[in-house]
């Protein structure tokens, strides 16, 4: 009776007993990962950033940079993600950064179809200081006009880069314009923005051609991007707009002056570059666009200067393009120079351009060939382009004639 009176004691003390070292364990288990899981805030909360979020890729209002990059993964996965410079090139962290994005490409435009677009963020190529000396030395090897018309066009990139940098020294915002044209200009555009991002090329199908609504979604996009370039095609002038309306947008893109679309006001902060088959835009002189534009021929036939596999590398030294900022004293001695060998003032107006701007582009188109220790010299390049500058009939505003169409294959031979 004794023992059945201590079994019945006994059994429920082992029961709490277990009870107890299970709960123990429970706690012990939850001292360690669990218990990190449990007080963590949850992974899909991201945490406020400090800053504000951007408006524009490339350069923000303060000169620091918001751009994207793509890094191989071990699963052969391009992983993209986004990368923040100072305005001096010194490549930070987001926590660093006053501003900041979640991902390479979240910002949009409504087109006039009343669609949504996203607006192209240029993804680049890990950091690789000599990239660009790789990609020079290789492209010298071939044409060297058209060598040095590429080279040109990439001072013209390396100068908007420096755009904020210039409005904070001078005081003026303004740059030229590009208009590259011509049978082999297609390479010269292909290694000018072969700098900012491999899948920067994109940017030139969005952007439609030089009529009243590629003009608008030339606006909206642009105003989207910091100190960096966007391409536009304008293969024949078109009816829709007028000469007027045309130079008064090309003079406030010029200046980057606020422009008004219909209820929106919008303020372009990038570069533009026209990509046509003739100069002035394919509009003629008469419209005197040459006041805002740089004129870059390229009549020259050839296959890509580079392979594809350098142009995607080329980016890899953007932080070298950034750090360089505005060189007002080597500007000013490239403009020196120019006015000499050309006997002209500095205010000349010339075919291909203002002679100050294309001092500034020839600057530092120079300052890209001393990075590859190339001999090669864009100021006898440039003043042998402006001293044989190829005569140019005006062409008729809307629709080119047959005459016109037999001038423009000329043009392009």
């Amino acid at each position: 009776m004794f023992s059945n009176f201590l079994e019945k004691i006994i059994k429920p003390l082992e029961k709490i007993a277990h009870t107890s070292t299970a709960a123990i364990n429970l706690g012990t288990e939850l001292e360690g990962d669990h218990l990190d899981l449990q007080t963590s805030s949850p992974a899909e909360t991201p945490r406020p950033h400090p800053g504000k979020k951007i408006d524009r890729y490339g350069q923000q209002v303060d000169g620091y940079w918001v751009v994207g990059e793509c890094q191989d993964s071990p699963d052969a996965y391009r992983q993209r993600i986004v990368k923040y410079y100072t305005p001096e090139g010194l490549r930070i962290s987001e926590s660093d950064s006053p501003w900041y994005t979640r991902e390479p490409n979240d910002l949009s435009i409504i087109t006039r179809d009343n669609v949504r677009e996203r607006v192209f963020c240029p993804m680049q190529a890990p950091e690789d200081p000599s990239a660009i000396c790789e990609l020079i030395q290789t492209a010298s090897q071939g044409n060297v006009d058209n060598f040095l018309t590429a080279i040109f066009s990439m001072g013209w990139v390396m100068g908007c880069l420096q755009a904020w940098h210039k409005e904070r020294q001078t005081g003026d915002r303004s740059f030229p314009l590009l208009n590259l044209y011509g049978a082999g200009s297609r390479s010269a555009r292909e290694m000018a923005l072969s700098l900012i991002g491999s899948e920067w090329m994109s940017l030139a199908v969005s952007a439609k051609d030089l009529d009243r609504e590629g003009i608008n979604q030339l606006v909206k996009t642009g105003s989207h991007l910091g100190s960096l370039a966007i391409a536009i095609d304008s293969s024949v002038p078109y009816d829709n707009i007028s000469i007027e309306e045309l130079r008064d947008m090309i003079r406030a893109l010029y200046h980057r002056d606020a422009i008004q679309l219909k209820s929106e006001i919008d303020r372009v902060h990038s570069g533009i570059l026209i990509f046509s088959a003739q100069p002035c835009c394919g509009y003629g002189e008469d419209t005197e666009l040459q006041k805002y534009v740089i004129q870059c021929p390229v009549f020259t036939e050839t296959e890509a200067l580079v392979p594809m596999q350098l142009l995607e590398k080329a980016s890899a030294s953007f932080p070298r393009f950034i750090a360089l900022g505005w060189q007002s004293d080597g500007i000013a001695e490239f403009e020196q120079s120019l006015c000499h060998r050309l006997e002209a003032t500095p205010e000349t107006q010339l075919k291909m351009g203002k002679l100050a701007d294309l001092a500034i582009v020839g600057h530092y188109a120079r300052v890209l060939l001393e990075m590859a220790n190339t001999n090669a010299s864009i100021l006898d390049w440039l003043v042998k382009k402006i001293k044989t500058a190829i005569p140019r009939l005006p062409l008729r505003i809307g629709k080119l004639s047959r005459q016109n169409s037999a001038i423009a294959s000329l043009l392009d031979m």
